[in-house]
């Protein structure tokens, strides 16, 4: 009972708290608290992804690398990251991907096609069979973070912002734009952000799987600056604006699973042949979903065409 009880304490997920920037902040003192916020996420789930038993603290940890690689791009102009800490963040992050990716698939995907199929519909072996995927890549990610080099970048990333360490090959004009209001940068990156997600999502209904995708992904960064800077702005403006972007991103972000599913799908039934029954049934549940979502997408990007970023 104590083991389990230790095992649960260690899996308990850590959710990103608010980011509360003040509007006589500047630009590199908000850049500190947002990176430090986006690293408590992080190591908050270390332990969880770790002991390897809860997928969550899978999930909450990609997202705070997520948010801490959109801040570090949100800020690219005036804060430059050292090309090591870029490529060791992909790095981890990619280690992470694919335990994520098959817990969606197991959890939500397959449940959601599976819920309500004919009785003599072979579901189970594309369950087991997804499971024990899913198991070897949380081992995988656990190592991962277990490594002598994950704990090398988060050393080097904790030092980094601690320490100001960009400050190190600044000049004198470069310093002095760290002294710059952080409310008109954020004002002026809410904006180049917003108008950049309305001209990727032009007919974002009809859009291909690639260029909605980068659509997806302009909507990601949007609500990642919309949150960081969200402090600064009237807090109903900022509710009303994330709670229609977040409502697209869930779209688009759903879309996005059943795509990564597809193509995990058709591994499934290349490497397992009992699954083939199974995956052609999800496979053609999924498409009529995406078919079906058509509308609703429609309605969710008009009605965030209409809004403007928080001012």
């Amino acid at each position: 009972m104590e083991r389990e009880l230790r095992v649960k304490e260690q899996s308990q997920a850590v959710h990103a708290l608010p980011v509360k920037l003040k509007k006589n902040d500047t630009i590199e003192s908000a850049f500190r608290r947002i990176a430090r916020n986006c690293l408590a996420q992080v190591h908050g789930n270390e332990r969880g992804v770790g002991s390897g038993h809860d997928a969550s603290c899978v999930h909450q940890m990609r997202v705070g690398l997520r948010r801490l690689r959109s801040a570090f791009d949100l800020f690219e102009g005036v804060v430059s990251t050292p090309t090591f800490l870029q490529e060791e963040l992909r790095w981890i992050a990619g280690e992470l991907g694919a335990a994520r990716d098959w817990d969606v698939m197991l959890n939500s995907t397959l449940r959601t096609a599976f819920d309500g199929a004919p009785g003599d519909t072979d579901t189970g072996a594309v369950t087991q069979a997804a499971a024990d995927i899913g198991k070897r890549n949380r081992a995988a990610a656990a190592a991962a973070v277990g490594s002598a080099r994950y704990t090398r970048l988060a050393m080097e990333l904790t030092r980094w912002v601690d320490e100001a360490g960009w400050r190190e090959e600044m000049n004198g004009d470069q310093l002095a734009a760290l002294d710059r209001s952080i409310e008109a940068f954020a004002g002026e990156t809410l904006r180049k952000r917003h108008r950049k997600l309305i001209k990727r999502g032009r007919h974002l209904p009809d859009l291909d799987a690639q260029r909605r995708h980068r659509a997806r992904i302009a909507a990601k960064k949007l609500r990642y600056a919309t949150e960081f800077f969200g402090s600064l702005y009237p807090s109903e403006v900022v509710r009303h604006y994330l709670q229609a972007l977040g409502k697209l991103q869930d779209d688009l972000g759903w879309r996005n699973d059943v795509a990564v599913g597809e193509g995990l799908l058709k591994g499934l039934a290349s490497d397992h042949e009992q699954t083939a029954a199974g995956v052609a049934y999800a496979r053609g549940y999924l498409a009529s979903r995406v078919a079906a979502d058509h509308d609703s997408l429609k309605k969710l990007w008009k009605r965030f065409r209409r809004l403007s970023p928080p001012h």
